[in-house]
Parts: C-alpha cells; sequence; structure tokens
C-alpha cells in the first residue's frame, strides 16, 4: 500500500477460503473407516457396532425372519439338535416417518380375506393391529433422505430377543448372556440381510451350572412384492397347508381353508407349455450336497432327489430338480436363504427331515434343507438285517454292504426331499399291494417297490419268504407321488382353468393307488388300510409271514451280530439286534389291532 494510503492497481486481493462443511453424522459412520455390504438394505460395521440401512422405500415391504443353527455344543448335538435347524421364523415391517427419530419394527400377521367391496372389509381394517415388537433410534439419514441408519448390535447380541429368542426356542428357558454373546457378522445379499451370531448362557441347576454357547444365523428375507398365487388344499392329496380365513357379507359361517404349500414353479416358455410340451421352468429347484456328506453316500443320495424328475414331468416341467454340491468356491454361501442344503450332521441320532421355509401369505416355499443324522445308517442297517434277513444272505452278518446301505440311503433322500417339496405322508399307498403280490418276482420287479409312493412308511419287503426267491426292492417314487406333484404343479394361468382341470383331474384318478391318509397312532388307528411301517392290504396275513422271519433270525442272533466273536462288550451288538426284532414283531401286534 502507497505511502499516501491509496491503493495500488496492482494490489491482488486476498480470497477469502470457504470452510469445508463438517461431514454428517451419516458420512462418518459410512466413512472409509467402515466395512460395508451393499445389497437389498445396506449393512454398516464401524468399530464394534453395527447398523441396518433401511431404504423408505422398503418401509411397506413384509420380510421373513428366518432363525438358523449353525453350531451347537455338545449337549444339543446329542439330542438331535444340529446345524441347519431353523427355530423360529415370522414376518416383519419397517415403519418411520421421516419426521420422526425412531424406527419401528412390528411383526406382520397375514390378514384374514375379503372381497374389498364388501362391508367386512372395512370391519377388517378397524379390528387388526400388527404387534410392535421394538423400537431403535434413528441415528442418521442419508443427504436426500431416502435412508436411515439404525444401530442393530442389540438385535443379534442376546440383549433383545425380539427377532432371535434363541435359547427358549430350544426349551433352555435361560436369557443370552449379552456379556458372553457377540455379533460375529453381518452381509447383504440381493434379497437378505444375514446376521451370524454366537450366543452364550449360563444353565444353573442346584449348586452347579453349565454354559451353553451356540452359533446362529437369522437372515431378513424380502418377500415377493406379489405373493404366488394359492392352490386351495384338497384332501385327496396330502400336501403341508397355511391356513386362512375368509369372510364376506352373506356368509352364515367363516369360512377356514388352507393353502398347499409348494415351489413357484413357472414355464420358461409359455406358449410351448400350455401346448403340452415338457418345459423348463424359470427356476429350477435346486438342493446342494454337503460337501461333509460321506462320499460313498453321495451318489446314492444325488440319485434319490433326482427321482422327483419324473414326477414333474408329469407335470409338464423338465429337469425341475436339480443337485449340486456346496463347494467351497461358492462365493455368498452365507446367504442361508439361497441355498437349499442336504445338511449332514455328525450326530447319534437315528434318523433324517425335510423341513422348508414358506411364505406365510401364500404357502410358497422359498427355501427348504434336509438334516440327515450321521446315526441314520444305524437305522438302516436294522432295517435291511431284521425285514430281509431270512432271504438275503448280505444280511446277515455284522457288516452290511455299503451298496445296500446306499439303496437304503437312496430311498430316505427321495422321501424327505419329498416332504421338502410341500408333500406330506401317505400310509395308504402300501394297502393298494395285495399281500400275496410281495411273494411273487415278477410283480416286485414290476413294481420295483413295496408300495405305491415314497411318501408311506414302507421300508423293505418282510412278507417275503427264503423260497419265494424275490428280488431285493427299496421303496421308489410311485404313481401316488406322479399324481400329487402333477396336481400341485401343474401351472395354469388363471384360477378358473386350475379349478377346470382339477375337476376332469381327480375324475381320471380314482383307483385304490391314488388313495391317501395320514398317519395314525398305532394304539388307537381308526383306519386299518393307513397304518406306519405296514405292507399288503391284509394286515393278518403280511403280520403272519413277518414273525415267521422273525423266528428265522432268533436262532442266528450270536452268528449275524458277532460273526463268531466273543468279547464280552461285542454282545450288545446281539442286545441291539435283538431289539430291533422286538420292536418289529411289535408293529405287526398293532397292525393286526387296529384291524380288530
Amino acid at each position: 500500500v502507497p505511502s499516501d494510503g491509496s491503493a495500488s492497481i496492482f494490489h491482488k486481493k486476498k480470497k477469502t477460503e470457504t470452510p469445508a462443511p463438517a461431514p454428517t453424522k451419516y458420512k462418518k459412520l459410512t466413512g472409509r473407516d467402515s466395512v460395508e455390504w451393499k445389497g437389498v438394505m445396506n449393512t454398516v460395521k464401524k468399530g464394534e457396532d453395527y447398523y441396518l440401512e433401511i431404504p423408505a422405500k422398503l418401509a411397506s415391504r413384509e420380510f421373513l425372519v428366518v432363525n438358523r443353527l449353525q453350531r451347537v455344543p455338545k449337549e444339543l448335538n446329542e439330542s438331535g439338535v444340529n446345524k441347519g435347524i431353523s427355530y423360529e421364523s415370522g414376518m416383519i415391517s419397517f415403519q418411520w416417518n421421516k419426521g420422526d427419530s425412531l424406527l419401528d419394527i412390528r411383526e406382520q400377521r397375514v390378514k384374514p380375506e375379503v372381497n374389498s367391496d364388501d362391508r367386512m372389509a372395512q370391519s377388517i381394517e378397524d379390528n387388526y393391529i400388527n404387534p410392535l415388537l421394538c423400537r431403535l433410534p434413528i441415528e442418521a439419514w442419508s443427504a436426500d433422505s431416502s435412508s436411515v441408519l439404525v444401530k442393530v448390535n442389540n438385535l443379534w447380541n442376546g440383549t433383545d430377543i425380539s427377532l432371535n429368542d434363541a435359547f427358549n426356542s430350544l426349551n433352555i428357558p435361560q436369557s443370552a448372556n449379552s456379556k458372553l454373546s457377540k455379533i460375529v457378522q453381518m452381509k447383504s445379499f440381493e434379497n437378505s440381510v444375514v446376521v451370524t451370531s454366537e450366543l452364550t448362557t449360563v444353565v444353573h441347576e442346584g449348586t452347579d451350572h453349565v454354559n451353553i454357547s451356540i452359533v446362529v444365523s437369522s437372515a431378513l428375507y424380502l418377500l415377493p412384492e406379489t405373493p404366488m398365487a394359492h392352490r386351495l388344499e384338497n384332501n385327496r392329496v396330502g400336501y403341508f397347508t397355511v391356513p386362512q380365513l375368509e369372510y364376506s357379507d352373506r356368509q352364515q359361517n367363516v369360512v377356514n381353508k388352507n393353502y398347499v404349500m409348494r415351489w413357484r414353479l413357472e414355464p420358461k416358455d409359455t406358449a410351448a407349455y400350455m401346448a403340452g410340451q415338457l418345459t423348463k421352468p424359470q427356476k429350477p429347484i435346486t438342493f446342494y450336497i454337503d460337501p461333509a456328506t460321506p462320499q460313498y453316500l453321495q451318489p446314492y443320495i444325488r440319485k434319490g432327489i433326482l427321482q422327483w424328475n419324473k414326477a414333474f414331468e408329469k407335470a409338464g416341467f423338465a429337469n425341475a430338480v436339480k443337485v449340486e454340491e456346496l463347494s467351497d468356491t461358492v462365493v455368498d454361501r452365507d446367504d442361508d436363504m439361497k441355498y437349499n442344503v442336504v445338511t449332514y450332521a455328525a450326530s447319534t441320532k437315528s434318523n433324517a427331515m425335510g423341513p422348508s421355509t414358506i411364505d406365510p401369505r401364500s404357502g410358497e416355499i422359498l427355501e427348504a434343507d434336509v438334516i440327515w443324522w450321521h446315526n441314520v445308517v444305524a437305522l438302516l442297517k436294522e432295517w435291511i438285517t431284521v425285514q430281509t434277513g431270512p432271504y438275503n444272505a448280505s444280511a446277515q452278518g455284522a457288516q452290511i454292504p455299503e451298496e445296500l446301505i446306499g439303496e437304503a440311503a437312496q430311498f430316505v433322500a427321495s422321501h424327505e426331499v419329498g416332504h421338502s417339496l410341500g408333500l406330506r405322508h401317505n400310509m395308504m399307498a402300501s394297502n393298494a399291494v395285495p399281500t400275496d403280490s410281495l411273494r411273487s418276482a415278477s410283480f416286485l420287479k414290476r413294481l420295483n417297490a413295496t408300495s405305491y409312493s415314497i411318501m408311506d412308511y414302507a421300508r423293505f419287503n418282510y412278507v417275503a419268504q427264503p423260497e419265494d426267491n424275490v428280488p431285493i426292492v427299496v421303496p421308489h417314487i410311485g404313481c401316488y407321488d406322479e399324481f400329487a406333484i402333477e396336481w400341485g404343479y401343474r401351472w395354469f394361468p388363471d384360477a378358473k382353468s386350475e379349478r377346470e382341470w382339477s375337476e376332469k383331474f381327480f375324475a381320471e384318478h380314482t383307483a385304490k393307488e391314488y388313495r391317501h391318509s395320514e398317519a395314525q397312532g398305532a394304539r388307537d388307528a381308526i383306519d386299518p388300510r393307513a397304518l406306519s411301517e405296514d405292507l399288503g392290504d391284509d394286515a393278518m396275513r403280511s403280520a403272519g409271514y413277518g414273525i415267521k422271519n422273525l423266528k428265522r433270525i432268533v436262532p442266528n442272533l450270536r452268528m449275524w451280530a458277532l460273526n463268531g466273536a466273543t468279547e464280552t462288550d461285542e454282545w450288545k451288538k446281539v442286545s441291539d439286534l435283538y431289539d430291533g426284532v422286538v420292536g418289529q414283531w411289535s408293529l405287526y401286534l398293532y397292525h393286526v389291532l387296529a384291524n380288530v
């Protein structure tokens, strides 16, 4: 500046820098030092805290909560509570208003159906409210207020049981100890968010206590915006169902109805399908075999599952069922709801089961898991020996050939996957087979089974006598199974076409091979045609033949069980085989008792 104080024209004024705006809380939480997974709802991990970013556009959508065991302690494992078992599920929705600082999580219950033009529709709206499960403080809003961040630590670290009441669901009446529990990881996928937690509780018994830790996954699965088309139950076919109430202005009784559980199978080429051509589905039903499954069993389990393709061809679908191995190369294996797994559990339990996860609004099966307990092999071995030993030299020893075990595992896989497809038991299917035909080699070669349904409890042929020289047959997919799959899965463009087809379909399938009935209690059975573990249409004759065979086994118990060994501890094998004989004999008596 000149001494006279005048300004120089060459002087450059110093620019005043505008300070950068302070980062918003949203940016702080989602910054570089956070871990983020993008998907149906983004997940954020900041330090030890977990956040869920919920878009406003999903505020009215329904999510299915599916909780599943991943790892269990010895105490639970030995009682058959293992990896892969689902223990709690339900529908929820997220609700928030842009001016509010709280996010509500509400349980969503299926409302009764009503015609929107009926006055009863208003009554249903006025009467029903979905329960509020919990409220979470909103930690931050996105810049355009299109989504909010909420901290969810307490929902899955054992503090809050609103979405995961693990220990009570397992009949352990203690709450999780939040100091000993934690979230292991939280990931987001295209249609789901999956949170894995390790939960621990302390069980006190008198002056003693034991710590129980479990690893669980909790999936939030976005349900389809448009539920699958319903199919009303028909008691001619055995399907699992979901219940529904229906109201109308002029009804004189409230209608209770059931929708069958089934997968959403839709043809890729609708025109070809309607023209009667076999058509691939838009999305096949794919089962994955657990890599923990013993190698020798895997081909049999695969074959048992793929048997169902024959039945789906009756419904117009080609290659509707696929089988793959759940290898370590699967990138998003943590997405519980994406994979239908045959889970092999190291357990002393002798059983298998085929549960499924469904959309309670429609009955659509979204995911299924077959639980295969390792010691089911012991049960298969007992069936083979006790039911076929008198005429099957391969079954007369302490060790059964792996081929026989594998063939038995094949029908167990078929049966359990049948449940995963929505089918209930059909204990009447074996009654359609004449008892004396079970002694006919030509009949058994033609039927290649002991029943007309894999969903029956018809194991091996205990009726056949040594002099009959019959082939060893195991259960396979039967004509009832094809009938059931065709009715449940044939696709129609509208409800009217389905009703017209169903009437004609049932009129064409009236033979005894297509009859259905659920299991009954052994002591209080009402219909002697539908019994568990029976064979043939004459329980008295079948039981008589069966007891003749048991009398052939008892003198050989030691030789078959021990193969000549005399060690004291080996005598348990004799005892186990004898228990199997007594159990089989008891079944025969109850089959006759039902007729009396």
